[in-house]
């Protein structure tokens, strides 16, 4: 089943709530990104909107749910007579939204976006959303404070038409080889980089770069709300900068209640990682920045060329060229310890460490014995976010990610907990036997 089936699916919901081993283990900083990022990192506007924020009582955070299912999109009528050859003509389909709730919720939020330039919650294949009027350096700034989001960490413009790309971008901006992979993967999870149109975009948005990163989502409720809005979308993930990403309502309420007006719930997102980004910039070897719900491989195929993957590291003085490449993310609380090339051994080993902890298990068919357990072998990409705040919410000390193949989705999935890992360990590298002998009388 697709991603887009499956998102259509979904039930609206606000859901339910060391030693290290030397030859094993490679440790990173287990200082993750908090709630409060460091002030030096936000933009003089972001600042004061974060002290507004700050000093101000909270807001209420309304909670609307939004059925896929009421919404549809039709072909423009030259398309449906045969008339358009463009592979593209489809991207300027028509919402129609048959439940009278959908109208309301998409009007509320409409009103929000467009007449208080607030931001919004809203729910997208990949993960939800923070939402704002990408034109609107207010809301921008309302973005990066919310979240308190580093400014140096440029945002996804969402758009939901061919037409709103060309007023964003300017046509010629739009090459054959964007329009390739748009007609095979938009709408969808793939974000793409087009040089900037001056005088559009508050320079917030890119980070003061010369390229912007556009994505058109598959969620009808997405599409519906930029169609009905008018407004491209500027919307990194709606949770607090440095947590794990947002893919029920509930996380986003978790998170930012009080700083927001509103939460579109339409369910838990079908991906549950976010679009992979791509730079087409030199035609003959594109690199993807971050990978994501679009694999490598398939867009090799689509090209026809060997695509690169970007490392992942970008230097501290330096400013990424996408979002999810320079700062440690997607942190529970919990430790978090990755078991790359797993065995159940490896795993059982390692949670021998703590008193309390918890397992995502992503290969092994039965449960460590005395854990917290997350089965994700059905869709661990889908499911990494939720177990993680699951686990987290269990009160276990930390969470023992099984690793996955570094190739396919399993290498957005190894992207995303390497970023969110206190510890990297390969299954390969140890005598697990001796793990466990040396660490049995650990008090952790």
């Amino acid at each position: 089943m697709s991603a887009t089936s499956r998102m259509q699916k979904a039930a609206p919901t606000t859901a339910k709530a060391a030693r290290n081993t030397k030859a094993a283990a490679r440790t990173v900083s287990t200082a993750a990104e908090t709630v409060s990022a460091p002030r030096r990192d936000l933009d003089p506007a972001a600042m004061a909107t974060t002290d507004a924020l700050e000093t101000a009582p909270p807001i209420q955070t309304k909670v609307l749910e939004v059925d896929p299912n009421w919404i549809t999109f039709s072909a423009p009528s030259a398309v449906r007579n045969g008339a358009a050859q463009d592979p593209l003509a489809h991207l300027n389909a028509v919402p129609t939204i048959t439940d009278p709730r959908g109208i309301t919720a998409l009007q509320e939020a409409t009103r929000w976006l467009t007449v208080e330039q607030q931001v919004i919650g809203l729910p997208t294949e990949t993960v939800y959303g923070l939402a704002g009027d990408a034109r609107s350096s207010v809301a921008v700034s309302r973005i990066f404070a919310a979240k308190r989001r580093p400014s140096d960490n440029p945002l996804i413009v969402h758009v939901a038409s061919l037409t709103m790309l060309e007023d964003l971008v300017g046509e010629a901006a739009i090459t054959p080889v964007h329009r390739r992979v748009m007609a095979a993967y938009w709408p969808g999870p793939l974000t793409l980089l087009f040089p900037i149109r001056a005088g559009v975009l508050p320079p917030t948005v890119t980070a003061g770069q010369s390229t912007v990163a556009v994505r058109f989502p598959a969620h009808p409720v997405a599409r519906a709300l930029i169609a009905v809005s008018g407004c491209p979308l500027a919307a990194p993930s709606a949770n607090a900068s440095g947590r794990p990403s947002p893919t029920l309502a509930s996380h986003v309420v978790r998170d930012l209640e009080g700083r927001i007006p509103l939460v579109l719930d339409a369910g838990q997102c079908a991906c549950g990682l976010e679009s992979t980004v791509l730079s087409v910039e030199d035609v003959a070897r594109p690199v993807v920045l971050r990978p994501g719900g679009v694999t490598v491989e398939q867009l090799a195929v689509t090209l026809g060329v060997d695509v690169a993957c970007h490392s992942g590291h970008v230097a501290d003085a330096a400013t990424p060229a996408a979002p999810g490449m320079k700062y440690r993310h997607y942190s529970p609380r919990a430790r978090v310890i990755v078991v790359e090339n797993s065995t159940p051994a490896a795993v059982k080993a390692v949670c021998g460490r703590y008193k309390r902890v918890g397992v995502l298990r992503t290969v092994s068919p039965v449960a460590v014995p005395g854990t917290v357990d997350f089965d994700a072998r059905a869709d661990p990409a889908q499911e990494l976010f939720r177990a993680l705040r699951w686990l987290d919410d269990q009160g276990v000390e930390a969470i023992v990610v099984e690793g996955m193949a570094d190739a396919h989705v399993g290498r957005a999935f190894m992207n995303r907990v390497r970023k969110a890992a206190s510890e990297i360990m390969d299954a390969r590298a140890v005598t697990w036997a001796a793990v466990v002998s040396s660490t049995s009388s650990s008090t952790r």
